[in-house]
């Protein structure tokens, strides 16, 4: 289990964004801890398996990923984390993304559907920033086969709040 982030050969400075994947099933010990080693009804191996990339632009603007897979409690599975920017000469921005709870377990022959997904907006020092991810995951059960996308956007704000 391994969530996977790129860069879209598109992005540029203030509009950065990328797709997510993830692939994870309960028939893999790689991905599933089986009871009676952990309480019932087993826990996912999602620590250190998150995205954590860092990607420069021509600009040297920077954008980091650090969306962790969280898995501590049993059958639960989750993203937690940040996206920071750090514009070509300036200060980083990484506040936590909101909306970052956890969806019901992925228990094995417990079908459901879930987004998760995280998103902030700020302005700092007159830049508006917004930053986040969308993943699809269609738990059948014991596979699966996520995609979704992730964004990092930021521009000038004029004084009445309106872009520029």
């Amino acid at each position: 289990m391994k969530l996977h982030a790129n860069l879209n050969p598109s992005s540029v400075r203030g509009n950065c964004g990328g797709d997510l994947r993830l692939f994870f099933t309960n028939l893999s010990p790689h991905d599933w801890h089986v009871p009676p080693a952990v309480p019932a009804p087993g826990m996912w191996q999602g620590g250190g398996n998150g995205a954590f990339n860092s990607f420069t632009l021509t600009t040297h603007d920077k954008v980091e990923l650090n969306l962790n897979l969280v898995g501590d409690q049993p059958g639960l599975l989750f993203v937690f984390g940040n996206i920071t920017v750090t514009p070509a000469g300036g200060n980083p921005i990484g506040p936590l993304l909101d909306g970052l709870q956890a969806p019901p377990p992925f228990d094995p022959d417990h079908a459901h559907h879930e987004l998760l997904k995280g998103r902030k907006q700020i302005s700092v020092s007159g830049v508006q920033y917004d930053m986040g991810f969308v993943l699809n995951v269609p738990w059948d059960g014991s596979v699966a086969e996520c995609a979704g996308t992730w964004w990092a956007m930021w521009s000038p704000v004029a004084p009445s709040g309106l872009h520029v």
